[in-house]
């Protein structure tokens, strides 16, 4: 298992835990959404002996009442920490991966950073749709 699937183990338990759920009631809540996850998965999904499809992250967020990113990406106590993300080689800074995670500007070292401002429009538009990014920049509107 990458280290992305270890983190999805780990903030699983944690926010689980934090939630004051056990694994049965967490199997319980994704069987309310529509969804299953055998008690017995969730255990072998929190010690890593069973990897998560995207469906069963959407649905475990769901249930949990959190973002999907908030089970996907490293979980660090400070913006500076060094984690790892599957397909990104070496270590970055948490808060560079969350940035990158949440479409706000592209995973690059401080080397290419220069050449990287150039593209930062061209990684927006792929990574979040173009309401989303208007929204970002403007005040939270309730009615949307």
């Amino acid at each position: 298992m990458g280290p992305t699937g270890r983190a999805v183990a780990e903030n699983l338990k944690r926010i689980r835990v934090a939630a004051g759920m056990t694994q049965a009631q967490l199997a319980e809540a994704v069987r309310e959404v529509g969804y299953s996850i055998p008690t017995a998965a969730i255990g072998k999904i929190e010690t890593q002996d069973r990897r998560v499809d995207v469906d069963d992250l959407v649905v475990l967020a769901v249930a949990l009442n959190v973002s999907p990113l908030g089970l996907l990406m490293p979980w660090t106590p400070r913006p500076t920490d060094a984690v790892e993300v599957t397909g990104i080689p070496g270590q970055d800074r948490s808060i560079d991966v969350w940035r990158w995670a949440t479409g706000q500007a592209p995973l690059v070292t401080r080397e290419q950073m220069e050449d990287a401002m150039s593209d930062i429009s061209v990684f927006r538009n792929h990574s979040t749709p173009p309401w989303l990014q208007v929204l970002v920049d403007s005040p939270w509107d309730a009615s949307l």
